[in-house]
C-alpha cells in the first residue's frame, strides 16, 4: 500500500503568498524583497545547493595542523601579519 501525497494547490499557494505580502509592513517590504530574492536565487544556483547539502567537515585536526593554528593565533595577536599589498609584492614583485 502506497501512500500519495497530493500535489499542493498552486493558486492557493499563490493567493496565500499574495495576502501576506499585502499584510507586510512597510519598514519590512525590503527585507521581503530580499528574502523573496534569496530564496528564487538559491534554490536555482547549482553550487549554492551542492553546498547547502554537503556533509558537515568534521573531520579531526592533526595535531601538527592544530600546532600551525595556534603559531598562527599567536602571530596575529602579536601584530605580526602582512597586508595584502606587502603579500602580492613579496610574491610578485614591485609591478
Amino acid at each position: 500500500m502506497s501512500v500519495q501525497t497530493k500535489e499542493p494547490d498552486i493558486e492557493f499557494v499563490k493567493n496565500e503568498l499574495h495576502a501576506l505580502i499585502e499584510m507586510i509592513p512597510k519598514a519590512d517590504m525590503y527585507t521581503a524583497i530580499r528574502f523573496l530574492r534569496y530564496l528564487v536565487e538559491y534554490n536555482s544556483d547549482p553550487l549554492l545547493v551542492t553546498l547547502a547539502s554537503a556533509p558537515i567537515d568534521n573531520e579531526l585536526s592533526t595535531p601538527e595542523e592544530e600546532a600551525e593554528l595556534l603559531e598562527a593565533k599567536n602571530e596575529l595577536d602579536k601584530g605580526e601579519l602582512f597586508s595584502l599589498e606587502e603579500v602580492k609584492v613579496q610574491l610578485l614583485g614591485d609591478d
